[in-house]
């Protein structure tokens, strides 16, 4: 197979991005299908993946890329979904996803949703053609203006949903801004007292989430409650979650997905003189995605030892620590 997607590369006339992304394809599919069956790369075989549509679809897939230009762009996904039940192939019967579109995914990072209809939605060719472009995953689309957009139909026919595949080209915008994923564990409570929200908060820091809110809010029957609010890694959603509903008590507790824009922070070192006294002082520097400086900001707990320990009033400190700061960023 490998063979016959090079020659057809070539014979095609296509680049030479376009032909090692064919072999790249076609490559990730020998070896996960080697790795799943134990055996050698010369000894596999590739059951489905080696039908005579394989290489059809992944020469065609470099065909179309190449036609739109995109091999120099930037390529974004959301999470696959790969459907769900079961399905008979080769094997017999198996669940959906398949084994080989399983590992394709998972070696190469990309996330996946099931569903939304008990049906296999992503083969093991589809996983490797996604796999070998996409950049990054992200449940939303990027900040970019739409030029064109593209759709592909499935035969099958579902009742819950249309069997299309969307694609659309567009010119990002960009602001200057990095973006990062977090997930948000929040819920309300109506019957806890102030104590063990204050514990909560600080037992939750302590286990190192991003951040913790609470919002005053009124619920049904006019009652004063509180939302508690955790902003934390994905990796860590199931233990915040535990911990919240066995420190307050709550029954339940929602979960989403939320996309940020954020600057890039270092901390550099800075010594301040005082009363005729060095200091060092920490001072966190945001800058933008091409490095221009946004915001120089002293360290607080520093600051306020500082001000204890001279007399002179924190906001005194924080300027003359801004100043040296600005200096040594030559700002």
């Amino acid at each position: 197979l490998v063979k016959i997607v090079e020659q057809a590369s070539i014979d095609l006339g296509l680049s030479e991005k376009a032909r090692a992304y064919a072999v790249k394809v076609i490559k990730t599919l020998i070896y996960t299908e080697a790795k799943i069956h134990g055996e050698n790369l010369k000894d596999v075989h590739l059951h489905e993946a080696g039908a005579i549509d394989t290489p059809a679809e992944i020469i065609g897939s470099a065909v179309a890329l190449e036609s739109l230009g995109l091999f120099d762009a930037k390529f974004y996904s959301t999470p696959v979904a790969v459907g769900g039940g079961t399905f008979k192939f080769s094997h017999g019967i198996v669940s959906s996803p398949a084994p080989a579109t399983l590992e394709i995914l998972s070696r190469k990072g990309v996330p996946i949703i099931g569903g939304p209809v008990k049906a296999e939605l992503t083969t093991p060719t589809g996983a490797s053609i996604l796999a070998s472009l996409v950049d990054e995953v992200s449940y939303y689309y990027p900040p970019m203006v739409p030029m064109k957009i593209g759709y592909g139909a499935g035969t099958r026919e579902f009742r819950e949903i249309p069997n299309l595949l969307r694609i659309v080209v567009g010119n990002q915008q960009s602001y200057g801004l990095l973006k990062d994923e977090v997930m948000i564990v929040e819920t309300n409570l109506d019957d806890v007292t102030g104590e063990v929200i204050g514990y909560l908060i600080e037992k939750l820091l302590d286990e190192g989430v991003r951040d913790v809110s609470v919002i005053p809010i009124f619920t049904k029957k006019s009652r004063p409650a509180h939302i508690v609010r955790v902003i934390t890694d994905r990796t860590d959603v199931e233990r915040i979650a535990r911990i919240l509903m066995e420190e307050t008590g709550s029954l339940g507790v929602r979960v989403f997905p939320c996309e940020r824009r954020i600057l890039s922070r270092k901390v550099i070192n800075v010594e301040i003189t005082v009363k005729d006294k060095r200091e060092r002082v920490n001072v966190k520097v945001a800058t933008d995605s091409k490095g221009k400086i946004i915001q120089v900001k002293p360290e607080y707990e520093d600051l306020k030892r500082i001000s204890r320990i001279t007399g002179i009033p924190l906001r005194r400190i924080r300027e003359i620590a801004e100043e040296e700061a600005k200096k040594k960023l030559k700002i």
